[in-house]
């Protein structure tokens, strides 16, 4: 035994006396004492690698702590002139660090394949010049390929040819200049579409800068496509939307602006005096409309709705959508057919908001049908539902349109629709509603020109009673005189317009425009009622009625609070500041009214 024999093992050649390497259990085990039998037979050979432990056949005898090795041996016989073998020369070549060099090399790779075919995104190698080598289990399952039908260069069978040209440009320039490569481009996939894939490429060099592979990853965008196309969707039907409601506010302070002028005039007749008055009335209560419309659509959206609901007949429902309706579909000139069954039909729900739903149908159909034209309004009970349909043979519906006209701020480009005003919101609020009842809206129509269909449909309720009839009309409450009022509203000419109507009706009525004075004038008028703003300056409304309640003698003075806002939790905190009435500008003068009487009743 030579010394780096000694070294190897750690063992000398007098702890080896009685070893015979052909009969050593451990050579047996690993297939090398065939090898060896040979080399004493008279042949040179070479026996394999193995894991060597002289701990197993030589047990205490190593003094390395790490005594298995990994060698290489050459085993060679020495002849005497006779031919016979005198000895054999065993050679072992210590190989450890390189096999533990491969494992780790092995482990590595089978560490990057496994994370290759974890990651979402398609992955691939190249060589130098660009031709792919490897594939990951993502790239076969989308394309569908085998790694024979894409090897080198063929990947090009699964991306659009109209694309290719471009791809192969930018990837060429890649490899020539040893830039990053990054494009979007489509590839097919196994069921012959095309999707879009953001695809990046890197070069990976070895420690003196050369180009050894590609490394490339496909990242499949298509959802991103989307959303972005949705965005600008959204964004655009948005924009669509704040033009046309830009317009439909223009629309009717215009007729606004010139009545306030004809009632300047000097001189102006009694007639013209009414028809100016209607026109103002007309058009403020078209755009409390639009705002409402708005707040309504805003509160459904995020759940802020609440429902009173109640057993409410259908043919009362259709009575009072017919009558919000109505105007409009008189203006035009259109024939209205009414076929609801001769049976009581009751739902469950909210007779306002569900007339509302049906309200909004009406003015739909008579907004986009052409003058004198029909529409039709009928109702059957199917099994345990109401089922009510509104029908027109006007402008119909676009196939493209048609899945989206219940989403927000939808309304297809009609001239004979845009003439009539709208933002595109109505049919977003009635399928809302509809479901807040536990129904449901669908439209249909056989296309541009041929009219369409909308179907409600709610559940009816049971053991429905045969003469449920509406309610009849609550009587109209009677406006009171001469009370001692106060108006506080920092918008000087709203407080004043409202002070000089109040003072109309035979009321006494002081005027203030902040809060600090409001809590004067309460003292010193002891007014029977406030009208007073919330939204004012230094000191809102919330915090005057706060004040007010902490005045001796004023615990119980009526306050009607006058608010942009409308919402339940606005109408909740304008309660919990202490106000007894919630008012919504502009005020309905019904509600003032009644609200009037109900003070002046005590």
């Amino acid at each position: 035994m030579n010394q780096a024999w000694t070294d190897l093992w750690g063992v000398t050649l007098e702890q080896m006396a009685d070893y015979n390497v052909l009969q050593d259990p451990q050579l047996e085990a690993k297939g090398v004492r065939p090898y060896l039998l040979r080399a004493f037979g008279g042949e040179t050979v070479r026996v394999p690698a193995i894991a060597y432990d002289p701990n197993l056949t030589l047990p205490g005898r190593t003094t390395h702590p790490e005594a298995t090795r990994w060698v290489s041996a050459v085993a060679y016989p020495l002849k005497d002139f006779a031919g016979n073998v005198t000895e054999v020369v065993l050679i072992h070549n210590d190989i450890t660090a390189r096999r533990q060099a491969e494992s780790g090399l092995r482990e590595s790779e089978e560490r990057f394949r496994q994370l290759a075919d974890t990651i979402p995104q398609l992955a691939w190698m190249a060589d130098s010049s660009g031709a792919v080598i490897w594939y990951n289990h993502q790239w076969y399952a989308y394309t569908g390929t085998t790694p024979e039908q894409v090897a080198g260069w063929n990947w090009q069978t699964v991306h659009d040819p109209e694309a290719l040209p471009e791809v192969l440009k930018k990837w060429r320039a890649s490899i020539a200049s040893g830039e990053p490569f990054d494009m979007v481009f489509p590839l097919k996939g196994a069921d012959q579409r095309f999707r879009p894939f953001l695809t990046r490429v890197n070069p990976l060099r070895d420690d003196e800068g050369r180009i050894v592979n590609w490394f490339g990853t496909n990242t499949d965008i298509s959802e991103i496509k989307s959303m972005e196309e949705a965005l600008l969707d959204a964004d655009r039907r948005k924009d669509e939307f704040l033009a046309t409601l830009a317009h439909e506010l223009r629309n009717p302070l215009a007729p606004i602006s010139t009545a306030l002028q004809i009632l300047k005039m000097p001189r102006v007749d009694p007639a013209m005096l009414r028809q100016s008055h209607e026109m103002l009335d007309r058009q403020v209560h078209h755009m409390v409309r639009l705002v409402d419309d708005l707040l309504d659509v805003s509160r459904v959206m995020r759940g802020k709705i609440t429902l009173k609901a109640g057993e409410v007949e259908l043919a009362t429902v259709v009575a009072q959508a017919v009558e919000i309706a109505q105007p409009l579909i008189e203006a035009q000139g259109h024939a209205l057919d009414i076929s609801l069954p001769g049976d009581s039909l009751a739902v469950h729900g909210d007779s306002v908001r569900l007339a509302q739903v049906v309200g909004n149908l009406l003015t739909n159909a008579a907004k986009y049908t052409e003058p004198k034209g029909h529409i039709g309004v009928s109702a059957v009970l199917e099994g345990g539902e109401a089922v009510l349909m509104v029908s027109d043979d006007g402008l119909g519906i676009a196939p493209d349109l048609l899945p989206h006209v219940f989403d927000l701020f939808v309304q297809a480009d009609h001239q004979a629709a845009r003439s009539q005003g709208g933002l595109g919101i109505g049919l977003t609020l009635a399928r809302n509603l509809a479901e807040l009842h536990g129904g449901t809206l669908t439209g249909s129509s056989a296309g541009l020109g041929k009219g369409s269909q909308f179907t409600l449909r709610l559940p009816v309720v049971a053991h429905a009673r045969p003469e449920l009839r509406p309610a009849a009309g609550a009587p109209q409450a009677v406006a009171a005189s001469g009370l001692r009022l106060l108006v506080v509203d920092d918008n000087a000419d709203a407080a004043d317009a409202l002070a000089t109507l109040l003072r109309l009706y035979g009321h006494e009525v002081c005027v203030v425009y902040d809060g600090a004075s409001a809590l004067r004038q309460v003292e010193a008028t002891r007014p029977e009622l406030v009208f007073l703003d919330i939204g004012m300056p230094v000191m809102d409304g919330f915090e005057v009625t706060r004040r007010i309640r902490s005045m001796p003698g004023f615990e119980k003075t009526p306050i009607a609070a006058l608010s942009g806002w409308g919402q339940s939790e606005d109408r909740k905190r304008s309660a919990e500041a202490g106000c007894d009435y919630h008012l919504v500008k502009p005020p309905d003068f019904k509600e003032i009214e009644a609200l009037l009487a109900r003070v002046g009743e005590g």
